[in-house]
């Protein structure tokens, strides 16, 4: 990966995907891009609609080692620092484990019963033990008018 990263928005995203296909990770193309909007401030609709869109030198760099650390196996979303859940972005941290789509499963499930439980009562209460993120609170919290949710967590 020792060759330089162009400066415009679509060649830039063409070499990020190429870089991280070459890497063997497993979906370069939305890797690339996740990475590239990031770290350039841009959307999915400049790439498209400007592609020649000059990126700046600084964003550049952090794409560049972004790139890095993704070859080298470490996850997209503990580089960028968030992950997307539930429509919700929530913050990772190395101490928390990232909320996965069994995780949402859970969430639909215990919804019904949550909104039930607050039409019936006018609240429901949540207990988050071991909530980490706090992904499945807040998504409740975020789903359900009422719910008042507590979080616990060793950090």
């Amino acid at each position: 990966m020792a060759d330089t990263l162009p400066g415009t928005l679509g060649p830039l995203l063409r070499e990020a995907r190429h870089r991280l296909a070459f890497a063997g990770v497993a979906d370069p193309a939305l890797d690339a891009r996740l990475i590239v909007e990031h770290f350039s401030g841009t959307n999915r609709t400049q790439a498209i609609a400007d592609p020649g869109l000059t990126v700046a030198p600084e964003a550049i760099a952090a794409i560049d080692a972004a790139l890095r650390r993704r070859a080298a196996g470490e996850p997209v979303h503990r580089i960028l620092g968030y992950r997307e859940f539930y429509g919700l972005r929530l913050k990772l941290s190395p101490e928390t484990l990232e909320p996965r789509p069994d995780t949402e499963t859970l969430v639909e499930a215990v919804l019904p019963f949550a909104q039930a439980m607050a039409e019936r009562l006018g609240e429901c209460r949540i207990l988050d033990l071991g909530t980490g993120t706090g992904a499945i609170a807040l998504a409740l919290l975020s789903a359900v008018p009422g719910a008042i949710a507590t979080g616990v967590d060793i950090s």
